[in-house]
């Protein structure tokens, strides 16, 4: 929370790529169990934990409906995901797949992360639940909603 979603999802975004890319040139028993353990700190830093923070910072009065959406998304994302990979393990092996999926990550979470998320509705100039500011506020002006 110190360090808020936005920063802990980027970081957990680049783990997770170089970890794909390590285990594609796994050829010891220990590299996978290390490279796997790798990638299980950056998903978790990168997915539901910290989007959980996040619809919590941006909705108050529809908090439930918000990560009931993200966990259906998540699971979503997981039907879509596994029979993709298992096309690109088909066609180009495990190695081509960790790449694959390296490659997806980094085109698809990074951008996100450094253009679209913030890590709360004030960066925006609006209030949780998506209310605007106030035309009378001054733009310097700080408010805080307890």
């Amino acid at each position: 929370d110190i360090h808020g979603p936005r920063k802990m999802v980027f970081i957990g975004s680049l783990v997770s790529v170089v970890s794909f890319l390590l285990l594609s040139t796994t050829e010891n028993l220990w590299q996978w169990f290390f490279y796997n353990g790798l990638l299980g700190i950056g998903i978790s830093l990168a997915y539901f934990i910290p989007f959980q923070a996040l619809a919590s910072r941006w909705f108050d009065r529809r908090r439930g409906i918000a990560i009931g959406l993200l966990g259906v998304g998540i699971s979503l994302g997981g039907i879509v995901v596994v029979p993709l990979v298992q096309v690109i393990i088909d066609s180009f092996d495990w190695e081509g797949a960790f790449i694959f999926s390296s490659a997806l990550m980094g085109a698809w979470m990074l951008p996100l992360v450094l253009f679209v998320m913030r890590d709360s509705p004030d960066r925006v100039g609006e209030f949780v639940d998506g209310a605007k500011l106030p035309r009378h506020i001054g733009q310097n002006k700080v408010i805080h909603i307890i």
